[in-house]
């Protein structure tokens, strides 16, 4: 039984080939190869190969039926011999999922970009599994120019997005005569979705073929048929129109002046799910949502809205030639630094004021020390012999000199002792210099560099001439100073912004973007700190809330410069209207990367070529450029108008700083003084509160008590 099944299978297999050739015309099977038709077509077709001027190679996919056309002669007719591929497909194989050394074959015929296809094949379900395998995978060139045989089973309602696509493909039919009918598709008629053919030419052994009147471009004019444009709104290349209908920006005008070139018509619309799906993502039944979906299910034609070369984007569709590059950055928020309190340190930097502050004790001890040797040199007497009292008088009214540092506690309430210091007398100081006390060297100089002149110079001519030198010093550093603090004051207040990655991948500011692909860009970055940030990177899709976020000082958005000037223009009006407070929103002075932009086609585009041509063209014209401006003519940039030297409350906030702490240190030298007078001075039993001179002689005439 299952012999018998196998033969029946076997048989009606071999029935189907003899009647699958062409419903119409001469069947070549009918009759052995060395008959006028198989001569005839293996005439035509090299006829056609020499023709067609190889220059690289060609391909010849066939079968058993027709594997005898490609024999010595068909090789040895043709003016230069070129490299060639020959698969041979089996009758049984499914071509929809072809075997891996057929696939290993079709990716090297891609590498090389073969320029000429022929396919002959008997059963045309087998050609269109072939072509419709070919066309998802791109496993080859469907611009090149192709040979088929011509069957009624190619040319059905649900081949029709190939050949819309495939228009470079010559149709072989044998009639009557032993003639042969070539023909193409019609386009751009199959745009509308009608799989019709146009008759070329009737050929004949001996009549001379015109390879370009075959193969020619007829993408250069589409004879005003209207093309669906799907777009997505994003600043500057598409953007609503004044009339909230119409589309205006960079890719509008690009897709209206190839229009005018390639004589078609625009109809742009918008997808229903633009507001959520956007651009669009693989959902998990395997379709696309946005604009990647129109394009996956062939809705549209055309796709603008500043279309990056992604990885997702280039799976679904064709991109074109790069029309431009944009800056993609982040937009952050940015405060003012209101560090007017310090405004009198900012002229100098902490090493500066810690190298100010050394050089006045260093010039204190100078000028003390030079002020002691000065004095040993002289024998002077030291400085305080002066509080000695003389013994001798002590010695005539019967007292005797205590020990160092210690004092009878008895002698404080001896009658003559108190009488002796009420009756005392100052006696006379011997004449000082003024740096003969170490705090006198210290508050000196420090007067010095404030431009307080000395009481009177000094005695010593070594004193006098360190004293010059010091003040040329002085000079010097003050005029810094005043010139620096001038600038201070001349410019506005600094501004506290994020400007590089690493600034960003510090701060505690979220970054966001608006599409899975721009994060999967950090995530997949060889940068360490790119990486960083795109492993923190949330995905958004309310752009108004991201907004109101980065004023809040939470999130920081990633998109290319011109939609981040539009954003932050668009929140600062909100803001007004509101009668908010105004913040400034900072755009990122780092460029994280020069995306190409570009336009999106359907895959396998035929016009892919000419839209190339002319938009290099157009670049080269400078009109992208002109219209980039035009678009983005009412985005204020970054810069902003620098402030007038205007001299406010808020910028000398600093001299009430330093009053304030002027008065808060007299505060505190005050109540020193009281806590002294209180815990020391009247707690002394020589203090009395009737007679203080007992208190005061006692500490001025024996001050080492």
């Amino acid at each position: 039984m299952f012999k018998n099944s196998i033969g029946l299978f076997l048989v009606l297999l071999k029935f189907m080939q003899l009647r699958g050739a062409d419903g119409e015309g001469l069947s070549l099977l009918e009759a052995p190869l060395n008959d006028p038709p198989h001569r005839n077509l293996q005439h035509l077709l090299t006829t056609l190969l020499g023709a067609a001027r190889i220059e690289r190679c060609f391909v010849i996919i066939t079968d058993n039926t027709y594997q005898a056309l490609y024999d010595a002669s068909f090789f040895r007719n043709q003016r230069t011999p070129g490299a060639y591929f020959f698969i041979k497909v089996l009758p049984t194989e499914d071509l929809l999922a072809p075997n891996y050394q057929t696939v290993r074959v079709l990716k090297k015929i891609r590498a090389q970009n073969c320029e000429f296809v022929f396919v002959t094949l008997l059963n045309g379900l087998q050609v269109k599994r072939f072509l419709r395998f070919v066309e998802k995978n791109r496993l080859l060139n469907l611009q090149q120019r192709y040979v088929l045989l011509q069957d009624t089973r190619l040319l059905v309602a649900d081949m029709w997005y190939i050949w819309s696509n495939m228009i470079s493909t010559l149709f072989v039919k044998p009639v009557e005569n032993q003639r042969y009918l070539l023909s193409t598709i019609a386009y751009p008629e199959v745009l509308n979705g009608l799989v019709v053919t146009k008759r070329l030419m009737f050929w004949e052994r001996g009549k001379r073929i015109k390879i370009n009147r075959l193969y020619e471009d007829r993408t250069s004019n589409l004879k005003g048929f209207a093309l669906p444009v799907v777009v997505f709104e994003h600043v500057p290349m598409v953007r609503r129109g004044a009339d909230n209908v119409s589309f205006v920006g960079l890719e509008v005008e690009i897709i209206k002046a190839l229009g005018v070139k390639l004589n078609f018509k625009a109809s742009f619309y918008e997808t229903s799910d633009a507001a959520s799906a956007h651009w669009g993502k693989e959902l998990p039944n395997g379709s696309y949502s946005g604009v990647l979906g129109d394009m996956a299910n062939r809705n549209a034609r055309i796709a603008i809205g500043n279309l990056h070369t992604y990885k997702l984007y280039t799976s679904v569709m064709d991109l074109s030639w790069p029309h431009s590059f944009e800056c993609l950055t982040f937009l952050t928020p940015e405060s003012s630094q209101d560090d007017s309190w310090r405004t009198l340190i900012q002229p100098f930097s902490g090493t500066m004021w810690a190298s100010v502050v050394l050089s006045l004790f260093i010039v204190g001890t100078v000028f003390y020390m030079i002020s002691c040797l000065h004095a040993i040199l002289l024998q002077r007497r030291s400085r305080r012999t002066h509080h000695v009292l003389n013994w001798s008088e002590w010695r005539s009214k019967g007292l005797f000199r205590p020990p160092p540092r210690s004092f009878d506690t008895k002698l404080y309430r001896d009658v003559n002792f108190r009488r002796y210091l009420s009756q005392l007398k100052s006696l006379p100081r011997k004449r000082t210099d003024l740096f003969d006390e170490y705090a006198n060297c210290l508050l000196f100089t420090y007067s010095m560099l404030m431009y307080v002149s000395l009481p009177r110079l000094p005695r010593t001519w070594s004193l006098r001439v360190l004293t010059g030198w010091y003040w040329l010093y002085c000079i010097l550093l003050t005029v810094i100073y005043r010139a620096s603090l001038t600038a201070i004051l001349a410019n506005p207040a600094a501004r506290i912004t994020i400007d590089t990655l690493e600034e960003l991948s510090q701060s505690y500011v979220t970054s966001t973007a608006w599409v899975h692909e721009n994060k999967q860009f950090f995530v997949e970055a060889f940068d360490e700190i790119a990486q960083e940030i795109g492993g923190k990177m949330e995905i958004v899709d309310n752009i108004e809330s991201v907004a109101e976020r980065i004023t809040k000082g939470e999130y920081a958005y990633f998109d290319n410069e011109y939609f981040l000037r539009y954003l932050r223009m668009k929140s600062a009006q909100r803001r007004e209207e509101q009668q908010f407070t105004e913040v400034v929103l900072h755009i990122m002075r780092q460029c994280v990367i020069q995306m190409p932009v570009a336009l999106g086609l359907e895959k396998n585009s035929p016009l892919q070529p000419n839209v190339n041509k002319y938009l290099r063209r157009l670049g080269e014209g400078g009109l992208i450029a002109k219209w980039l401006k035009d678009a983005v003519a009412e985005l204020p940039a970054e810069e902003r108008t620098p402030q007038e030297a205007v001299m406010d409350l808020p910028k000398i906030w600093s001299s009430f700083v330093a009053l304030g702490i002027g008065y808060f240190l007299g505060i505190c030298a005050i109540a020193a003084e009281w806590l002294h007078y209180e815990r020391v001075v009247r707690k002394h039993p020589l203090y009395d509160k009737y007679n203080k001179n007992l208190y005061y002689n006692f500490k001025r005439k024996f001050s080492n008590y």
